[in-house]
């Protein structure tokens, strides 16, 4: 299967090693921030919106939300291959951000219309269809081929460490726009269900704005992957499981993204159970997406002088002890917004370097298997971090149903903060420090030029023949 738009007009190769324009690095950024801000809305509140708003039942929804990531993960793989397949004037996987970028939007406001007076069966089968269609369809099919972007714009290992900073950045102003605003605006819009429809539609448009930024001004310069044949299916799954690298990131991601999205979708819960004020959600988050920007406007520093992967490494270290603080210092809202903060300086320092080590394994596996999987590779690994996203998601829940919270209590019962804690500390510690010690032994760094220079020798030989 190819799947052909126009004439083959993208590629630049004089610059798939040289630097990249301000411009350029900042409106991938912009598509980060597509990407991000209706998820951040359906990370942080759909959840607390179906059992505090609508008063549906945690434990099915979080089941509904698990299932749905499973089959996610099984369109993660379709979509990387169609993006290996995708030949147009845009390139291979830019046409993607345009073709998909409306569906995406709309996807998330249809998630608010559920009504609490349709039968429960109805209810649960509205909310499985609508979750799926945003999160498995639209969702897979516009990040799958952004994340691939990060390998087409540019071979260059230090350029890809600036694109993956810039689209954390773009996440990061998402989820903080998201986080300051979601429960203001519904607040102002009258605390209804018309108002977080209101307030999801409002994100939506500036998401949608922020994908065709990253549409109409980045451009893919990679053309080694439009000259040769494209792998079969089954030779990139396997070729993906020769590639030790590729393996070790794709596990750490799953732990992180876990991690992520179970305090991320936690927060509000905490925010209302334990500190008893759900608008410190906005602080408890916030602290982190502002520790984590600022340490990622140094990322050319740290990265220049201590490579992605001990940047990765070290800045897991710091996220690992400040959750070991954080068990101590139980409800207290300006030690947990400093610990927050601090956090977000590790957490900055490592996801700034995730996206370049992604497109790094996509080169060691080239070299060492002759196969070379730029949407696989993505694909495969994102649908490893939306197994993760989902599990979170489904165990934040489980334990607040089965702990019996309750929306309507002035004050929780013990096993319902006992759960609350668990979501927010404990639970993310143990992933904290099992992403150390995954990635301890990560040392691509050391010899990536060699591959690089490999590769293109390989390259230039097939040509000449």
């Amino acid at each position: 299967m190819e799947i052909h738009l126009g004439k083959h007009s993208t590629s630049d190769n004089s610059g798939e090693m040289g630097a990249l324009s301000m411009r350029e690095r900042i409106s991938y950024g912009a598509g980060g921030m597509g990407n991000a801000i209706v998820n951040a809305v359906v990370t942080g509140f759909l959840m607390f919106f179906y059992t505090d708003q609508l008063h549906v039942n945690g434990g099915i929804v979080g089941t509904i939300f698990l299932i749905s990531k499973v089959l996610d993960g099984v369109s993660d793989l379709i979509m990387g291959y169609a993006v290996d397949q995708t030949k147009s004037k845009y390139g291979k996987a830019r046409p993607w951000i345009l073709w998909i970028m409306l569906p995406y939007a709309v996807s998330g406001v249809l998630l608010f219309l559920l009504q609490d007076t349709w039968p429960s069966t109805l209810q649960y089968v509205y909310i499985f269809v609508t979750y799926t269609l945003t999160s498995t369809v639209f969702f897979t099919a516009i990040c799958t081929p952004y994340n691939a972007m990060n390998a087409l714009i540019t071979k260059n290992q230090y350029e890809r460490g600036l694109l993956g900073s810039t689209n954390v950045i773009g996440n990061l102003l998402a989820q903080i726009l998201v986080n300051t605003f979601m429960l203001r605006l519904v607040t102002s819009f009258g605390n209804t269900q018309s108002a977080w429809i209101w307030s999801t539609a409002i994100f939506a448009v500036v998401g949608l704005a922020a994908h065709y930024i990253c549409f109409s001004q980045t451009m893919e310069r990679s053309s080694q992957v439009e000259k040769e044949a494209s792998p079969k299916f089954s030779v990139s799954i396997k070729s993906l499981f020769h590639n030790k690298y590729w393996i070790m990131v794709t596990l750490a991601a799953t732990l992180l993204f876990f991690m992520n999205t179970l305090q991320l979708t936690a927060a509000v819960y905490f925010a209302k159970g334990i500190i008893h004020n759900t608008n410190a959600v906005a602080g408890l988050t916030n602290s982190m997406n502002v520790g984590q920007m600022i340490i990622i406007l140094f990322a050319f520093v740290y990265i220049k002088k201590l490579g992605k992967a001990r940047s990765f490494k070290y800045g897991y270290v710091l996220v690992t002890l400040t959750y070991i603080a954080q068990v101590f210092v139980g409800g207290s809202y300006s030690l947990l917004i400093t610990l927050g903060f601090i956090r977000g300086l590790g957490m900055g320092m490592a996801s700034a370097c995730m996206a370049g080590l992604i497109s790094d394994t996509i080169e060691y596996g080239e070299w060492k298997t002759g196969v070379r999987t730029v949407g696989m590779s993505n694909a495969a690994n994102s649908f490893s971090q939306k197994i993760g996203n989902g599990i979170g998601t489904a165990m934040v829940g489980w334990l607040t149903a089965a702990a019996g919270y309750s929306a309507s209590a002035t004050v929780q019962n013990s096993s319902s903060i006992a759960a609350l804690n668990t979501l927010f500390t404990y639970v993310p510690l143990v992933c904290a420090a099992l992403v150390v010690v995954l990635m301890w032994r990560f040392d691509l760094d050391k010899f990536y030029d060699k591959i690089v220079a490999d590769l293109d020798q390989r390259h230039a030989t097939k040509i000449s023949k």
